[in-house]
């Protein structure tokens, strides 16, 4: 609010949300509450996923930017507000069906959708400059994940084919995973004033 940076109020409702899905997930294995239509945990996941679509698709293309100057690479990222507005909406949307019509067609056809449009964001972000570049690539990678995912889940509800079966998989321990060690790694040296290259170790972590 000091800042005037309101649009981040946004992650409080966020952040409300993942804080009731946990209190009803509790309650129902205590036996407190009836099992509600819908997976509170899948809610939750669907929750940070939203939260990368929001958070990543701010920072991947920024820090990719900064890192390209900085070693003297040119390239220009022209803004496509639309495809952002239409990508987070789609997320947005993937959450509500999960709640409203999970495992359907719709549900299906909506993460089909949402990975198309976040494949075409990521494209756009010059990631393939950057693979001398650790600590940026490992935000495209974790950030693609998100793209393989709703595609594994786009297959898996539409065609039931068995291969794509571990969507989940890819999305908590690919996409979450990926992005966690990648976005921690960056901030522990960034916030400690060091410079932003990372020692082996980290990189094969």
């Amino acid at each position: 609010v000091r800042a005037r940076n309101y649009r981040n109020l946004q992650f409080l409702l966020i952040l409300a949300l993942l804080a009731g899905a946990d209190a009803l997930f509790v309650s129902v294995q205590l036996g407190w509450l009836v099992p509600p239509t819908f997976d509170p945990l899948r809610f939750a996941v669907n929750l940070v996923m939203l939260l990368i679509a929001v958070v990543g698709g701010r920072i991947v293309p920024a820090f990719t930017r900064n890192a390209l100057l900085k070693s003297g690479v040119r390239c220009v990222f022209t803004p496509r507000p639309w495809l952002d507005r239409a990508s987070v909406t789609a997320v947005a949307a993937v959450v509500g069906v999960d709640i409203l019509r999970p495992d359907s067609a719709l549900a299906g056809g909506l993460a089909a959708l949402a990975a198309g449009l976040h494949a075409a964001r990521v494209s756009r972000w010059h990631g393939h400059r950057t693979l001398n570049m650790p600590i940026v690539w490992v935000l495209h990678a974790g950030f693609a994940w998100v793209c393989v995912a709703l595609a594994l889940k786009a297959v898996w509800l539409l065609a039931h084919a068995p291969w794509a079966a571990n969507w989940l998989h890819a999305l908590t321990a690919g996409a979450f995973g990926t992005m966690i060690l990648g976005v921690m790694t960056r901030v522990a040296l960034g916030h400690t004033g060091r410079e932003l290259v990372v020692a082996r170790p980290i990189v094969a972590s």
